[in-house]
């Protein structure tokens, strides 16, 4: 933690721990994952720490996010899930005052999905134990709730509960403190409530479920959340945040070895990141060969470089433009879908989004017989338009750059390279067979290529018996 050596990090609140950690005041930087924490923190150090302390919440992936919550109507018996390990601090104290004046009325019902310390089961109470987080869409679609809630009588320090429940679809209850009612207030996924009076804290929460405009303005609010936040707030996209502020840590590092010098604001850390958007699995890890080595291979993150490039699926990358996350990025081929230009188009020509085409084929004039779907004829007249928009287009090579050059308005040509990570190397030294090798790479678009040099295999095979040629991934 000292100063040259690393970044404080805090996510635990209160305690000797925290006393240990505020007395750090000469860390080159702090983060936490809320500004409650952060100003908590703040208040036990130097003023001027204020500049160093960045705040990055918690990132989450979720490739499933439902929108199936129906209001409760008047018959119904509000159905509230409480997810997580439900004790005192959690709320397990309250929820069992606030079944105290249902008795008679039987509006609620309590929802517990995970441990809890419960003395033992009791009308408007229903346990259902611990899950597995994998699995929490598929018991929320089991329980069919109508709202969630977290009732920590704490402040925490994110709170992923919050973030999981609107994940599937809910709108949720929360207490009064200010991470958790900071985050429903600023979505407006929710209601916050004050606990201190816990018969108006159950006539507010029969109230708001009776109301029935607002509970649907809730339910549009999460399902806003869900496509800006919840789609954009990836794992990769919190670590490209951790990422560059290593990098302004490190290399401010001696600088910050006078004694009165100090971090530049580490909130602005992460400004220059780079979202890139290619043709590639959800994972954003497998992808065709040109993904590779034309953008994958050339956008690694590393200490000496001064932006920050986050792979993003093009729902990722709406969500955060959105967001105003990310404002540059990087494209490749027809990465971007129709219908996803369309509402990222308004961002562009808004100034809101800049980017880079890069483009190593004419994905404009292809062949009928190399596109039997017509998917390339069909997508031309968006290719045109995104080329048209783009601040720069990345060609392979000149003759292609020329046929496109009436399409944009810069154009730089960037030609396919061996990778020197990849090929450069000593080579093994061969042995003496008296045998001579041939290889051909390859992927199945190449098959037509390898025909074409075919014969020529053929016959030098009939002069040279000696001849082995190895084929790699063409003809499978």
């Amino acid at each position: 933690y000292h100063r040259g050596r690393g970044v404080g990090l805090s996510t635990e609140r209160g305690g000797p721990t925290i006393n240990r950690f505020v007395q750090q005041s000469h860390c080159d930087a702090y983060v936490t994952t809320s500004p409650s924490v952060r100003s908590m923190i703040l208040d036990t150090l130097p003023p001027e720490a204020a500049e160093r302390f960045a705040v990055i919440p918690h990132g989450r992936d979720f490739s499933d996010m439902r929108q199936n919550i129906r209001w409760p109507n008047a018959e119904d018996t509000v159905r509230i899930l409480v997810p997580g390990n439900i004790s005192i601090a959690k709320g397990r104290k309250l929820i069992e005052d606030l079944l105290d004046p249902d008795q008679a009325d039987r509006r609620l019902k309590f929802h517990i999905l995970g441990d809890h310390d419960f003395p033992g089961p009791r009308r408007g109470l229903h346990f259902h134990g611990k899950y597995v987080r994998e699995e929490f869409n598929n018991h929320v679609s089991r329980i069919a709730p109508h709202v969630g809630a977290v009732f920590s009588i704490w402040d925490e320090t994110y709170c992923h509960t919050l973030t999981e429940m609107w994940a599937a679809g809910l709108p949720v209850i929360g207490l009064d403190y200010p991470t958790v009612a900071g985050r429903i207030r600023a979505s407006n996924g929710g209601w916050v409530h004050s606990e201190s009076d816990v018969d108006k804290l159950y006539a507010d929460i029969v109230r708001d479920m009776k109301d029935g405009d607002g509970f649907m303005e809730r339910l549009r609010a999460v399902i806003e959340w869900q496509s800006g936040e919840g789609r954009s707030n990836t794992t990769r996209v919190m670590a490209s945040k951790y990422h560059a502020l290593y990098h302004e840590v490190a290399n401010d590092r001696l600088r910050l070895r006078a004694p009165e010098m100090r971090l530049p604001n580490v909130q602005k850390a992460g400004q220059s990141r780079v979202a890139v958007v290619c043709p590639a699995d959800a994972a954003q890890e497998s992808a065709p060969g040109s993904t590779h080595i034309r953008v994958w291979a050339r956008t690694q993150n590393h200490a000496n470089r001064k932006v920050t490039f986050v792979r993003m699926s093009p729902k990722e990358l709406l969500a955060a433009v959105r967001c105003g996350d990310i404002d540059k990025a990087i494209v490749q081929r027809n990465a971007i879908p129709g219908p996803i230009w369309q509402s990222l188009r308004s961002f562009v020509e808004a100034g809101k989004l800049r980017y880079a085409l890069d483009i190593d084929d004419d994905l404009l004039s292809v062949p009928a017989d190399k596109d039997p779907d017509g998917s390339y004829a069909l997508y031309a007249p968006v290719l045109t338009d995104i080329l048209a928009h783009a601040t720069l287009v990345i060609a392979s090579t000149e003759v292609l750059a020329r046929s496109l050059k009436d399409k944009s308005k810069k154009i730089k040509v960037l030609p396919k390279l061996l990778s020197g990570a990849i090929w450069r190397g000593r080579l093994p030294r061969r042995r003496n067979e008296n045998i001579v090798r041939g290889l051909y790479m390859g992927n199945r678009s190449h098959d037509a290529d390898f025909a074409m040099v075919k014969s020529s295999f053929d016959a030098m095979a009939r002069s040279t018996p000696n001849l082995r040629l190895r084929l790699v991934g063409a003809l499978q």
